[in-house]
């Protein structure tokens, strides 16, 4: 706790002296998401799917502090409301801090992004509360006037009431963007994440055992187990610009989660409005 406490102070003390000479953003919106196995289950019996509503917003200021480097700060929250599984209800708020730096002048130049984060998330089901850490660095280049490519490496730290939710990530990503008009833009990603879930099963005949925990997620008692995983990510979005301000955006991802040669299938749908000043 006092890790974090730390780690918040520093990153409060820092937006507040550059505040003052900082150039400012707004950001907010929603996103209504559909995933197909939200319990990490591996028997197709035991999958729960829902609809989740994901309102958002953030704000934050930057400072040029070379011709080729700026510091920001940011603040994010962000709700999670579900349709049929209220237990997974959340609310969540983070400060990220970091510095951009491009590697030379131009367009076409290469550019580099390290940044750390903190946060914490509380949940109507309260052994999910936790408080979250991240630490990443991205790179990226403009390919051509219309395509960019883009990849990163980042760690997540995330510390719970319970032992289930106190977990370790590492996740790479790559991410190619194509421009297409001036007012729409496609992006193929993928993603590579090593780490811990909590994967539940179905279980009559339950009795404790160590690492599993019974809870009712779900609606019903399932057993949740925490387990090490490797997971694949492959995600398409769409952006339509409908103002200079305002966008819409459709994404759809499939993720495949495997761990001592079992599957752990999921698909998800994301619709999102959002709007910048």
């Amino acid at each position: 706790m006092k890790y974090f406490s730390s780690l918040f102070a520093f990153l409060f003390l820092v937006g507040f002296t550059e505040a003052a000479v900082a150039e400012w953003s707004l950001d907010g919106g929603a996103n209504l998401v559909y995933e197909s196995n939200l319990s990490y289950a591996y028997d197709k019996g035991d999958r729960k799917a829902d609809f989740s509503l994901k309102p958002f917003f953030s704000v934050g200021n930057y400072n040029q502090l070379t011709d080729n480097s700026r510091f920001f700060l940011s603040a994010f929250f962000e709700g999670d409301l579900f349709t049929r599984y209220e237990r997974l209800n959340t609310v969540s708020g983070k400060i990220t801090a970091g510095i951009k730096n491009k590697m030379g002048l131009g367009a076409y130049t290469p550019w580099i992004t390290l940044y750390g984060s903190a946060g914490a998330l509380s949940s109507d089901e309260s052994i999910r509360d936790s408080f979250i850490t991240t630490a990443g660095l991205s790179i990226g280049k403009r390919l051509h006037e219309r395509v960019g490519l883009q990849a990163g490496y980042e760690y997540e730290q995330r510390a719970s009431k319970n032992f289930l939710f106190t977990q370790n990530n590492n996740i790479i990503h790559l991410n190619l963007d194509f421009l297409l008009t001036d007012s729409t833009s496609i992006s193929a990603g993928y993603a590579l994440r090593r780490g811990d879930i909590a994967a539940y099963y179905k279980d009559d005949s339950y009795s404790p055992s160590p690492g599993e925990v019974r809870l009712n997620t779900f609606n019903t008692p399932m057993t949740a187990e925490k387990i090490r995983a490797t997971t694949h990510s492959f995600s398409l979005t769409a952006i339509f610009a409908l103002t200079g301000n305002a966008s819409v955006s459709i994404t759809g991802e499939r993720r495949e989660t495997v761990s001592s040669g079992l599957s752990y299938p999921d698909d998800a749908v994301r619709l999102g409005i959002s709007y910048s000043y």
